[in-house]
């Protein structure tokens, strides 16, 4: 009797074939969830990496237009697999076409002009700009998706990524143009005390290898407003001519960084 009671003792300490599999059955749903919200988590992670890439394109631009005078063109690129494509290396190769940064004298003035990069650094051995899913930031990828846009003289003016499945409901861009496009205004306000003569005012800023500006006169506690300058850091030049009793010509030299839509600077010259 003894031996049935112990019997019975064993029989009620295991599992049941049944309890077994509705364990399994529970572990099994648990783990298709917890990898489906791992798998959501990594894929947010992602497209919030690609966002914050979108963000570094679009300040490296502005660097780069800050430096050069225009926005970075598309440029052709080969890559080790003997491919071609349509690309922003000027942000991260300086462009046959662009000297490096210099010192470059003018009115009275030194201006930096030329390409002061890499504004864009490739992970260590790429030689593609690609987003976090592996596909390149070119002008078509492999799915034909374009990627970068450019104007009618192929500064590229757009950037966007695809998410994480390569479909247009995952597009996120960004715009390169600052604020309301590269068309800026600069207000300069100028004081010479007792001085009831023209001021000569200048801006100088640089363009592809060269300086580039605009040339206004104005009288002592007047204004003039130069129109058409991009963004980035613009040098200000205010000449007071020499007085007609003799003596030389007094300069004021400032920089002004210009930003999209309106800036204003006001100067005074002894």
């Amino acid at each position: 009797m003894s031996s049935n009671v112990n019997r019975k003792a064993q029989g009620r300490s295991g599992f049941s074939l049944l309890e077994l599999v509705v364990v399994l059955a529970v572990l099994s749903v648990l783990t298709h969830l917890a990898v489906r919200e791992l798998g959501a988590m990594r894929e947010g992670k992602l497209v919030q990496a690609a966002d914050r890439q979108l963000d570094a394109i679009r300040e490296a631009s502005a660097a780069f237009l800050s430096d050069v005078g225009r926005l970075p063109r598309l440029t052709a690129e080969t890559n080790r697999a003997g491919e071609v494509a349509y690309t922003l290396s000027e942000l991260w190769k300086k462009p046959a076409s662009l000297d490096y940064r210099k010192l470059v004298e003018r009115d009275g003035a030194t201006v930096a002009v030329g390409w002061n990069g890499p504004y864009l650094r490739l992970p260590f051995g790429c030689d593609r700009l690609r987003d976090p899913w592996g596909n390149p930031m070119e002008r078509e990828d492999a799915a034909g998706l374009p990627r970068l846009f450019a104007a009618s003289d192929s500064t590229v003016t757009n950037v966007c990524h695809y998410g994480p499945k390569g479909q247009l409901d995952g597009r996120r861009a960004v715009s390169l143009l600052p604020g309301a496009g590269l068309s800026c205004r600069l207000a300069l306000a100028v004081d010479a005390g007792d001085y009831d003569g023209e001021l000569v005012c200048r801006w100088l800023g640089p363009f592809e290898n060269t300086v580039t500006g605009g040339t206004a006169t104005v009288l002592s506690g007047g204004q003039v407003t130069f129109e058409g300058l991009t963004p980035g850091t613009k040098t200000i030049v205010v000449t007071k001519p020499a007085p007609a009793a003799g003596g030389s010509a007094r300069r004021i030299v400032r920089l002004v960084e210009v930003a999209p839509g309106a800036s204003q600077i006001q100067v005074k010259i002894p």
